[in-house]
């Protein structure tokens, strides 16, 4: 015990021999530790170097460049006053530099999707003004109309025919139409005919385009109107032909009605008999206003528009033969 009490006497006063040693050092090295407490922020007058802490005081004594690595390496952060380590231009630490940048691009991102929603909403509604106004029109209404699928007749006859009797269903309705003032602009009579046929062998061997204009030149005889061609797709496999019409129509002239009608008593005059068809009472109207003379001011004058639509493909579902395919497509307004 007494060995062990003299060793650890010994041990103290080594001790503190070292501290007093160290003590001309330190304040040799008081202008550095200013330089130190300068780069940190701090004030030497307001913490003194005699209270300096441990991690400060000890670089200070192994000499400048132990100086200059501490001041580059020990800073205090800009944002949440925390001493960090780094070296470089950086006055935040990299915890608040991470949740700087997240804040920035949020914010970027939050704008730029502020910016694509307020666009899309502006083209939705211009679009919806469109579709308001295309819709008024007869050329906005033929647009909507569907033909749905096409029925499949046996010969081209079968199908001109066919469509003859529904050309004539739909002039019955746009010469003597059901609904009158604005309802009959909003909801004109429509017509969407579509049909097919094939030809099992073309033994023939006719040209896809001759056979197409053949058919248009068909559909406008029947119907009447005189098409123009708007647009002409050659196919792997045929061809396809679009044409547009607008064709008025003169309204044929209807009687007055007495006072007596518009009290209710029925007319003394017998009602006068329809025409046979719907399209010689309009060719008749049209007749009557002369071939020479323009249609009066006054005259009520039904503006149909239309779009054919005729496809000549080949038809290679026989294991032998090759056959061809005719499609026809007609909508019509007004």
């Amino acid at each position: 015990e007494r060995r062990t009490r003299r060793r650890r006497r010994a041990a103290a006063e080594a001790e503190d021999e070292r501290a007093v040693r160290k003590r001309p050092r330190l304040e040799s090295a008081r202008p550095e530790i200013a330089d130190v407490l300068s780069g940190l922020g701090l004030s030497s007058r307001e913490q003194p170097v005699v209270n300096c802490p441990e991690d400060i005081l000890a670089p200070v004594c192994r000499g400048p460049e132990r100086i200059r690595e501490v001041a580059a390496a020990e800073r205090m952060c800009t944002s949440c006053h925390k001493m960090f380590e780094g070296v470089g231009p950086w006055k935040t630490c990299a915890r608040c530099r991470t949740k700087s940048r997240t804040w920035w691009r949020e914010r970027r991102m939050s704008r730029k999707k502020d910016e694509r929603s307020s666009k899309k909403q502006s083209r939705m509604a211009q679009d919806e003004v469109e579709a308001d106004a295309g819709s008024k029109t007869l050329a906005g209404y033929l647009s909507m109309v569907e033909s749905g699928p096409p029925m499949v007749y046996p010969t081209s006859g079968s199908l001109v025919e066919d469509l003859s009797t529904s050309i004539s269903e739909f002039a019955s309705r746009s010469v003597f139409p059901t609904t009158a003032g604005p309802q009959l602009w909003l909801d004109p009579p429509t017509l969407a005919f579509a049909g097919e046929y094939s030809l099992v062998a073309d033994l023939s061997g006719c040209d896809p385009l001759v056979r197409l204009h053949e058919m248009q030149r068909e559909v406008s005889s029947a119907l009447g109107m005189s098409f123009s061609l708007a647009e002409l797709q050659c196919l792997s496999d045929g061809v396809s032909g679009r044409w547009s019409c607008a064709h008025e129509i003169p309204m044929p002239s209807t009687t007055t009605v007495d006072e007596g009608a518009m009290a209710g008593t029925p007319p003394a005059a017998s009602t006068p008999a329809l025409p046979a068809s719907p399209l010689d009472a309009a060719r008749e109207a049209q007749s009557s206003l002369g071939d020479d003379a323009a249609t009066p001011s006054g005259a009520t004058v039904r503006r149909l528009l239309g779009q054919l639509d005729v496809s000549v493909i080949w038809d290679r579902s026989h294991p032998i033969f090759i056959g061809v395919k005719t499609l026809v497509v007609v909508k019509l307004a007004g």
